[in-house]
């Protein structure tokens, strides 16, 4: 959340202009990594913005390039790109009334053509048995611009026992230059930093390989950074307008897999015909399933696998003293400044001689089980969620006004009134 509320814009609940937003934005202040700019991509470390859960796609719309629109006098781009996920979540896969739909949204995705285009190559007809060399990270032979340099430093890496034969097929996502040492000589090539295909998957690990073209032949190019996702998609060849998935093994997604990159976009700047530039997206989760209400509250009283200790403020607060025959804890007169939820194996629950479970809250601070409530994983409602209901208006500009606003603000406000340690820094407000 620090990250988050790190961002200039694309906060949730309320966005910066005012008015209602249901998402949070990342961009390259928080997350560079997945930002497609010319620095992520030299240093060779792009790392896509990931699924958030196992789900098939409901619809997407795709760009092959940034949109533009006028402003004052200049084209202004921005990405319209954007994928939504269709989610089932069910804690009991037995019991259908604990289950929920919901979907996640991935908005202003990078567009086709900012992904860019690796060599791919294949070895030539009756060659075979040419080894692949480690990767090191940094390692990537004599710098740029230089023609000639110590043999001994930009020696080629190690070889391994992999091999590849006439056929395989590879992608290279850049070039370095190595000495090969042989019969005392020492030879400057050119070798490929390299992934191998199977198909049109492309392997995790890297590796060094020759691209000596007395070995190696182009076999055209790959985007190897774009998710499988927008492969498929960039392959039906519809840009620019919504398309539906289905619920078939084709659209299907797993949690952690790439979704993509953030896309760019143009903005005005603060001073007047001024343009700023930021690469962001906007998340979002949501739910338009009718059982929501209940399902916080756990309908089927399904356990699952995670157990939360919840001990309200000004609870009095124990000591613990231990001997190989018993557990004693006596009272103090300190009393627990701030309400804490804490995952239960944190609190390294133990009983006493009257089977009555403790719990250590503040580290010196223990609490018996009568002053702490325990959730379980589904237990949302317990663990603080709430539903915020509202026959929307369909004015966006009213959004702050209707009736579920001031019922967030005095959740927030009740919140930070017990010292939640996330709330502390909460002011007091008043809604009207």
């Amino acid at each position: 959340m620090r990250l988050v509320d790190a961002e200039v814009h694309g906060t949730w609940l309320l966005g910066g202009n005012g008015l209602w937003h249901g998402a949070v934005h990342i961009s390259e202040v928080s997350n560079p990594r997945s930002a497609l700019t010319p620095d992520t991509l030299s240093a060779g470390k792009p790392v896509p913005l990931q699924f958030m859960a196992d789900g098939t796609i409901a619809a997407y719309r795709i760009n092959n390039d940034y949109l533009k629109g006028p402003y004052k006098g200049q084209e202004l781009r921005y990405s319209s790109t954007f994928v939504l996920v269709k989610s089932l979540c069910q804690p009991d896969p037995q019991k259908e009334k604990s289950w929920l739909e919901f979907y996640s949204l991935y908005m202003h995705l990078a567009p086709v053509k900012d992904y860019p285009a690796s060599l791919c190559y294949k070895v030539r007809a009756g060659h075979s048995g040419i080894l692949l060399r480690t990767y090191a990270d940094g390692k990537n032979g004599l710098p740029d611009g230089q023609e000639s340099g110590d043999p001994v430093t930009y020696q080629a890496p190690p070889k391994t026992r992999k091999s590849l034969k006439a056929g395989d097929r590879f992608v290279s996502s850049r070039t370095g230059r190595f000495y090969v040492t042989k019969g005392g000589q020492s030879t400057l090539m050119t070798f490929g930093l390299v992934r191998l295909l199977t198909g049109e998957k492309m392997g995790n690990e890297q590796y060094w390989v020759t691209l000596d073209p007395e070995l190696m032949e182009p076999d055209g190019e790959i985007q190897a950074l774009m998710p499988a996702w927008m492969q498929k998609a960039k392959e039906k060849g519809i840009f620019d307008s919504v398309q539906t998935g289905g619920e078939t093994e084709e659209w299907k997604v797993s949690a952690g897999t790439p979704a993509g990159f953030m896309g760019c976009e143009d903005y005005p700047g603060r001073e007047s015909g001024q343009v700023e530039r930021e690469w962001f997206v906007h998340l979002e989760v949501l739910s338009a399933d009718p059982k929501m209400p209940a399902f916080l509250g756990n309908p089927e009283g399904v356990k699952g696998e995670k157990r939360t200790v919840l001990a309200p403020k000004g609870r009095i607060l124990y000591t613990r003293e231990a001997t190989a025959e018993q557990e004693t804890f006596t009272t103090t007169s300190a009393t627990l400044g701030a309400q804490c939820a804490l995952p239960r194996e944190a609190t390294t629950p133990i009983t006493d001689e009257s089977k009555q479970w403790w719990f250590n809250i503040t580290g010196s601070g223990w609490l018996p089980e009568k002053d702490v409530a325990e959730a379980g994983q589904y237990d949302l409602l317990k663990l603080g969620f709430q539903p915020l209901e509202e026959n929307s208006s369909g004015d966006m500009t009213g959004s702050p006004y209707e009736g579920w606003v001031p019922k967030a603000f005095d959740s927030v406000s009740r919140a930070a009134e017990q010292g939640d340690e996330w709330y502390d820094q909460v002011p007091p407000f008043t809604v009207t």
